[in-house]
């Protein structure tokens, strides 16, 4: 479990913007939070239940840590633009949090199963007969 602060300090320190053991300024902290709840207020409307509502920098964010991870990577990515406007996102940055969305969306997805008419189900319900050459 981290405070939100810390997961935004986490993710300035991915994205190279802020150094090893500072801390973001309240109006960098501000953008970010920002960012986090579209993210994953985005997230949710895609149907991955991270559903926390509405964070505050001091609100504990708990969630296991693939999908912190999954949140923090893709957050950098959304950031990046903010914070580096004519610079070109960090392409390892870009492919780990493409890879993890994929994971978490992948968690998270659930494939529904068909229900037939019951007549199609008669209809079609054929038995094959393979035959094996061998």
């Amino acid at each position: 479990m981290a405070t939100v602060q810390e997961l935004i300090n986490r993710t300035l320190r991915l994205i190279t913007y802020l150094p090893a053991g500072e801390s973001a300024t309240h109006n960098d902290s501000d953008d970010t939070l920002d960012a986090l709840n579209d993210l994953l207020a985005q997230w949710m409307d895609d149907g991955i239940p991270i559903d926390p509502g509405t964070l505050d920098v001091m609100d504990t964010f708990s969630v296991d840590g693939g999908d912190l991870r999954a949140v923090r990577y893709n957050l950098a990515v959304d950031i990046w633009p903010e914070f580096f406007p004519n610079q070109p996102i960090n392409p390892v940055l870009s492919s780990r949090a493409m890879e993890l969305r994929r994971s978490i969306f992948a968690k998270y997805s659930t494939i529904e199963t068909a229900d037939f008419d019951r007549a199609l189900k008669q209809r079609y319900n054929t038995s094959y007969n393979i035959v094996n050459d061998s």
